[in-house]
């Protein structure tokens, strides 16, 4: 970690440029490097919950099977089933990927 020249700046922990402590979060990240990594965890995270749910809804259809008195609950749960598995699989591949660092996205020209 560098502090610039100017009071109050400092470098980027993955990328290095250099940006007010305002723009930065709480482990000296920029908001482009943040939002790569949440880009990935979310993409990460609907791929495997994506895929444990549907695994789950086939095994519900096709071993236990459904009966019309349960065929909402069995619906619910697999929804839920999903939306959790999102929730915790984003969040365990953010620190995860964070924490492995991401090539410095392309500077942004403000031309």
């Amino acid at each position: 970690m560098r502090i610039s020249l100017r009071e109050n700046e400092f470098e980027c922990s993955n990328c290095g440029r250099t940006f007010p402590v305002s723009k930065l979060d709480r482990r000296l990240w920029c908001q482009d490097c943040r939002g790569e990594v949440i880009r990935r965890a979310t993409i990460a995270a609907r791929i495997i919950a994506l895929l444990v749910s549907a695994s789950l809804a086939v095994w519900i259809f096709s071993v236990v099977g459904t009966s019309p008195r349960f065929l909402m609950a069995y619906v619910i749960m697999v929804v839920a089933a999903y939306f959790f598995l999102y929730k915790l699989t984003q969040r365990v591949a953010f620190e995860v990927i964070r924490g492995r660092g991401v090539p410095p996205p392309i500077p942004k020209d403000d031309g």
